[in-house]
């Protein structure tokens, strides 16, 4: 008799993956959007993010660490896909440089980057744009490690 293999199935992708890929989608249409990560713990952040830099492939996303990156970011903006800025205050600087640029593109809604950064909410309030918060309570958290663990080419294992 012949046996099948049993697959095992996936764990289903988390909120905060979906919410990810959506934003990088997003900008693909033009439409930029700010995710703001909270409450992750460091390691699942990063490993999220790793996921996030495959996803959008790794030579259009830009890091951004000082006030020189923003300035290369705004000169080579229309090739960059996902923004990731790694301090607060940078934040709001950076979705206003993307946000209007698109206002001085030639032939209409062009392609923008997706803005991921960990700022507090209040940080928020003078976005010009869409901003969705993350947070990392523990239940997406556990959802983010489990699926990280085990989603095809993580790296994790």
């Amino acid at each position: 008799m012949t046996r099948l293999s049993v697959i095992h199935p996936l764990p289903a992708k988390p909120a905060s993956a979906i919410f990810c890929e959506l934003g990088i989608t997003a900008g693909l249409a033009g439409h930029s959007l700010v995710l703001c990560f909270q409450g992750f713990t460091a390691p699942i952040l990063c490993q999220l993010l790793r996921y996030c830099i495959r996803f959008a492939t790794p030579e259009t996303v830009r890091h951004i660490y000082a006030q020189a990156d923003v300035r290369k970011l705004a000169k080579e903006l229309d090739q960059v896909r996902l923004v990731l800025a790694y301090t607060a205050r940078l934040c709001n600087q950076l979705s206003w440089i993307i946000q209007t640029t698109d206002l001085t593109a030639q032939n209409g809604s062009s392609p923008q980057p997706a803005l991921f950064c960990c700022a507090g909410s209040s940080d928020m309030e003078e976005n010009p744009g869409a901003a969705v918060v993350i947070r990392g309570d523990g239940p997406e958290q556990a959802a983010v490690a489990q699926w990280l663990g085990t989603c095809p080419g993580s790296g994790s294992k």
